[in-house]
């Protein structure tokens, strides 16, 4: 029992770091990627796994706070636990956002429809607003499979750093998405 909660623990804090590495590589294009300190990674993580959050949404939420007012994000940074609790806290708001952000261009997308736009024109138009994960949904269950590889990529990073559109989405999204 103790070597499951131990690999589970490992795959928690793997997860962590791969997150991290991926927003990092974003905004520092150079960055190596290597771990220095993993022991701090797993206290976060097994902090975080206790409470049950996913790992990519919190490295996301952290990024989002502190890019406001740094220009990097730090490893201790992400390992606070202010921050930690600052995204307990804030979750309910930010979940809460993604559902009226959704039901919002699935109104907006409906009336145009109904004004006599295609769903491909809608679909395409890029000053509309629309999220590509929303973009994608709509056209994979539609069956406009051009227009969904066009935004499968930053769907699938949307689906897993913020889960809550994997939830919200989840009829119109392929199999392997749910």
């Amino acid at each position: 029992m103790a070597n499951m909660l131990e690999k589970e623990l490992d795959e928690y804090t793997n997860s962590l770091v791969d997150a991290y590495s991926r927003l990092k590589k974003r905004i520092r294009p150079d960055y190596a990627g290597r771990v220095r300190d993993f022991t701090k990674w797993r206290a976060a993580g097994e902090k975080l796994l206790k409470l049950k959050l996913n790992p990519y949404a919190y490295i996301q939420f952290v990024f989002d706070i502190m890019l406001r007012n740094h220009p990097d994000v730090y490893v201790d940074m992400v390992l606070s636990h202010k921050m930690i609790d600052s995204f307990l806290e804030k979750q309910p708001e930010l979940n809460e956002k993604a559902r009226l952000m959704f039901r919002l261009q699935a109104e907006d997308l409906k009336g145009k429809v109904s004004n006599g736009y295609t769903l491909r024109e809608v679909l395409l138009d890029e000053y509309n607003g629309y999220q590509s994960v929303f973009r994608f949904a709509t056209a994979w269950s539609e069956g406009l499979t051009d227009i969904a590889e066009k935004y499968r990529n930053s769907a699938e990073r949307a689906l897993l750093f913020e889960p809550i559109w994997r939830e919200l989405l989840k009829p119109w999204l392929p199999k392997e998405l749910q």
